[in-house]
């Protein structure tokens, strides 16, 4: 009958046996710092054991590095949205100001949908156009 509280030969003999290694996971700015390793050691090197010569410098598995090479680059680029507006003049930037201060006397929460519609409804020859298609 096994009894945990009792401590027995065998199992000391198969824990000794079973070696269990510990992973190590890199974040992702070790695997950077490991890829351009080997890509320098490349370079200057050409192909002849630059990846146990970035294993060696680094203190990383020659596998991990194989398999960090291997996968290369995991950093995605930004993509950069462009924002285009013009420029309104010192007129329409005051009437639109005067619009909004005036929902905030009247007590009304000035949404840009009620904004859009106050400016439209006014006689202010203002030149506003529609960004996009929605219903402001």
């Amino acid at each position: 009958m096994f009894r945990p509280w009792e401590i027995s030969n065998s199992a000391s003999t198969s824990d000794e046996n079973s070696v269990q290694r510990r992973k190590r996971h890199l974040s992702s700015d070790a695997q950077d710092i490991v890829l351009s390793v080997y890509n320098k050691l490349l370079k200057r090197m050409g192909d002849k054991g630059v990846i146990k010569e970035t294993s060696e410098l680094t203190n990383v598995p020659i596998r991990t590095v194989c398999r960090i090479v291997s996968a290369g680059s995991n950093h995605l680029p930004r993509k950069r949205i462009k924002i285009s507006f013009k420029r309104i003049d010192n007129f329409t930037e005051e009437h639109v100001r005067r619009t909004i201060y005036n929902f905030y006397l009247n007590n009304e929460i000035p949404t840009l949908r009620e904004i859009y519609q106050s400016l439209m409804r006014s006689e202010a020859g203002l030149n506003i156009q529609k960004l996009h298609s929605g219903d402001y």
